[in-house]
């Protein structure tokens, strides 16, 4: 190849890479002007129960800001309020197309099934965080009474103890539930009206077969929203978010609203103060 022929074809391959990359930078600045054309579908005033701030290591490699959304599913009556469940039922799977087959038919069948895309309804202060409450209250003052009618039992110091400790936990825990997952998002707004308590995002769930279970079982592994990307003016406001509301002493002090657009992804709208609960 000649001298000429051999730069002409490194300049068209410049050329081509730069078009590439304006294209791409075309499409996702289209796709962000229609996710936030119209009204929200969804906004939500979060705080820093539901919005972990960045690590101070993050932080100093990345000259951006990105908060990291803390969300939970409800607990399970055998999981004794574990807060990192994230199994789903059997109804749930079948409803969202996984098939269930026999235990007998599962090793060969469950593992071609792949994981999903799913829409979540995500529900913020309602029902599901009011019954973990009621369900840690009463499981303390249940481990309260036992211990009154055997006041030096050190085992049940000890389940008095955890039990006030997952209570203080809980309650400046996030309030923000996996309540719902289904595939038709008419359907999932029609349940859920409420768009101030209820957004609809989209969501992973994998399949799984463990050895020691009899069959298929599924877990919502992610969200597609978990990280939102501060905008350049609101940095000041929450760059010294901290990465986890640890005790009492860091009660949340902002209101941090975040709409959630046509393509059902977030941004942040507004920040201010927090209200008292």
């Amino acid at each position: 190849m000649s001298r000429l022929a051999h730069r002409y074809t490194h300049r068209h391959a410049l050329f081509a890479g730069v078009a590439l990359i304006l294209l791409i930078n075309a499409f996702a600045l289209a796709g962000a002007w229609y996710n936030r054309s119209g009204a929200p579908d969804s906004r939500l005033a979060l705080s820093e129960r539901e919005l972990d701030g960045m690590s101070a290591g993050l932080r100093k490699e990345n000259s951006g800001l990105a908060l990291q959304l803390r969300w939970r599913m409800p607990s399970a009556a055998e999981d004794q309020g574990n807060r990192y469940n994230r199994r789903l039922s059997d109804a749930q799977m079948r409803q969202l197309g996984f098939q269930l087959p026999a235990a007998e038919d599962c090793e060969p069948r469950c593992r071609r099934q792949a994981a999903r895309e799913v829409l979540v309804v995500l529900e913020l202060d309602g029902p599901a965080y009011r019954e973990e409450l009621r369900r840690q209250q009463a499981q303390l003052e249940q481990a309260s009474q036992a211990l009154a009618a055997l006041p030096e039992d050190k085992q049940l110091q000890q389940r008095v103890k955890h039990q006030r400790d997952e209570l203080d936990t809980l309650q400046l825990d996030t309030r923000l539930y996996a309540v719902d997952t289904g595939l038709d998002r008419d359907a999932l707004r029609q349940r859920y009206p409420d768009r101030s308590r209820y957004a609809i995002v989209q969501g992973l769930v994998r399949p799984s077969h463990w050895h020691n279970s009899t069959g298929l079982q599924g877990y919502l592994s992610e969200l597609s929203i978990e990280r939102i990307t501060v905008p350049q003016h609101w940095h000041r406001a929450l760059a010294d978010l901290p990465s986890r509301v640890r005790d009492k002493s860091t009660t949340p002090g902002q209101r941090i609203e975040v709409a959630f657009g046509q393509r059902l992804e977030p941004w942040i709208a507004a920040v201010g103060a927090a209200t008292p609960d």
